[in-house]
């Protein structure tokens, strides 16, 4: 089970994840994440300052997740990344893939 905190504020989701993101706690994060698919976010952010621990199946479902806001108006965005985990995206070229942004750069683009 994965420890998760989701915080709300008017058009914009952040959950912080805590501990790792693997086959046995992806689920409970794609759960969260889901029920604001079809909502009227204008952003939903993952904090990711205290995941200690991804493996490859976390990163995939993480990717197929991001994929299912594409279109939806709702721009999926990783933030606050320890270096442990910023440096497994940057060698596997996932920070392509995603906007990944500090917590002050989130603050300042979204919460101002």
């Amino acid at each position: 089970m994965a420890d998760l905190s989701i915080e709300e504020k008017e058009d914009v989701v952040i959950i912080s994840i805590t501990d790792e993101i693997t086959m046995t706690t992806v689920n409970d994060i794609e759960l969260a994440c889901k029920k604001y698919v079809n909502s009227k976010l204008t952003v939903l952010a993952l904090d990711l300052n205290n995941v200690q621990f991804i493996d490859s199946f976390g990163i995939s479902r993480i990717i197929k997740l991001s994929k299912s806001f594409i279109g939806t108006g709702t721009e999926f965005i990783l933030i606050n990344m320890n270096d442990n985990i910023h440096q497994i995206f940057k060698i596997a070229t996932f920070d392509r893939l995603f906007t990944i942004l500090t917590k002050s750069e989130f603050m300042e683009k979204y919460l101002q």
